[in-house]
């Protein structure tokens, strides 16, 4: 134990001293940029990939480094650079540092975001887009959630993405009963704890009878309109595979491994996200089974209609509702990120206190969403370089749309989705790390 506390304060250390040194790169950036830069106070950026702005996204000034100093950056960083653009953006009256750095090859662009990702708090605020390495300046909540805006409503985030996935998962039956709100995180913590340490097994098993009666069959993402296209491996091999009208895929298992004296199955794949693909709901699609309350989702209980009238008015169209709705959850009045990891409070109770995690934010979003008259299903997955996550898909005017209540976005190709649910339980629980590497798409072949 004393030696692991040794390595993680050293370990500490190194990344201080990244992030001293990073720091200084900038400082270098910032002194001599009035030598050997120059300064574009317009509405304009010679970056290519911001040339056609969306409204409300202007420019407010940008900078770009030429010369010595360039090659100075460049020779810190160790990594060549083709050029560095540092751009200023305003957002509904509010402004977001964005710095590209456009490398030689998409090798150098690789080695340089994961270099930059080591100064950051969150990993997310770096972006790779083939050769050009897209950094986010993120000091407070209110440049993180316009980081998360301009990710995906200025095209950063690459609209296709290729991942290599792997974990072990918990197929389960049905959730017994209601424990703590954070039950499920702290389940998945002692599991992560048995594999990394020797330590009784006892209480996890008991855990998993109390909440969970353990089943045979996994239901997971498929083919959803070739928008997001999953190939998936089981170990061990499924007794049966059917592939549902929905895009999911059923697979049932005659036997399972035992790990940890719990029966898991190795889960492991392709997973490809194409954000621009369209899903457009079919022509038979019972919409209805989407709008309904179930034992999760309230959605003619009182509170919740209530709250639902004061957001729209009559008129309002499937789009406008959609805004409306995630304005409401981006107000801090009505709604805050906050209370225990991984919790599930419930809906009702969510509301009542008016804070939450992940799933509570997607919770309280899909019943707010049917009492609009918005078809809505829960997703259930993960965030590439971030964790686990719980978000929504939306049905609006005949095509589905995957948003993240918890951020106020839409939903890029770094979403990850493994389980969608229509009454919000699922038939998987994570029996240990979820390994997530972005590929290229050859790798697939």
């Amino acid at each position: 134990m004393n030696s692991g506390k040794r390595i993680a304060k050293r370990g500490s250390q190194v990344v201080h001293l990244f992030k001293f040194f990073y720091a200084a790169i900038l400082s270098v950036f910032f002194a001599l940029a009035a030598v050997e830069a120059f300064a574009q106070p317009a509405a304009k950026s010679d970056v290519p990939m911001f040339s056609d702005l969306p409204s409300p996204w202007r420019v407010v000034r940008e900078t770009k480094v030429v010369g010595s100093q360039l090659k100075t950056i460049a020779t810190k960083l160790q990594v060549p650079l083709s050029s560095l653009f540092n751009t200023v953006f305003e957002y509904e009256g509010k402004q977001v540092q964005i710095n590209v750095l456009e490398t030689s090859d998409i090798g150098e662009a690789r080695k340089l975001t994961a270099i930059l990702q080591k100064s950051k708090s969150n990993p997310r605020w770096v972006v790779q887009n083939k050769t050009n390495v897209i950094e986010f300046v993120v000091r407070d909540p209110q440049q993180a959630f316009l980081a998360s805006q301009a990710r995906y409503g200025l095209a950063i985030q690459p609209h296709v993405a290729s991942y290599k996935v792997g974990f072990d998962a918990i197929p389960i039956q049905r959730e017994l009963a209601k424990g703590d709100p954070d039950g499920r995180n702290k389940l998945f913590n002692r599991l992560l704890q048995l594999r990394n340490e020797s330590t009784s097994q006892l209480s996890v098993i008991q855990d998993l009878n109390r909440q969970f009666e353990v089943g045979r069959d996994l239901v997971m993402v498929s083919d959803l309109q070739r928008a997001i296209r999953a190939d998936w491996q089981f170990q061990p091999v499924a007794e049966k595979t059917e592939i549902l009208p929905s895009g999911e895929v059923h697979v049932a298992f005659k036997t399972m491994s035992d790990a940890l004296s719990i029966p898991m199955i190795k889960v492991s794949g392709f997973l490809t996200i194409d954000s621009q693909v369209p899903r457009l709901a079919v022509s038979d699609f019972d919409q209805s089974a989407l709008l309904q309350a179930t034992p999760t989702w309230p959605v003619d209980a009182n509170e919740i209609q209530v709250i639902c009238a004061s957001i729209i008015s009559p008129a309002d169209s499937g789009p406008t509702k959609l805004r409306k709705l995630q304005k409401w959850f981006l107000e801090p009045q009505n709604f805050r990120y906050d209370g225990l990891i991984g919790s599930r409070y419930g809906t009702l109770r969510a509301l009542e206190q008016k804070y939450g995690r992940c799933w509570d934010y997607s919770d309280l979003f899909v019943t707010m969403a049917r009492c609009l008259g918005l078809p809505c299903r829960q997703v259930y997955g993960w965030l590439y370089q971030g964790e686990g996550h719980v978000w929504c898909d939306v049905l609006v005017d005949g095509k589905w749309q995957m948003v993240d209540p918890t951020s106020g976005t839409v939903c890029g190709s770094d979403y990850l989705p493994f389980c969608i649910s229509d009454v919000g339980e699922f038939t998987m629980l994570y029996g240990g790390d979820v390994r997530v590497e972005w590929v290229d798409a050859e790798m697939q072949k």
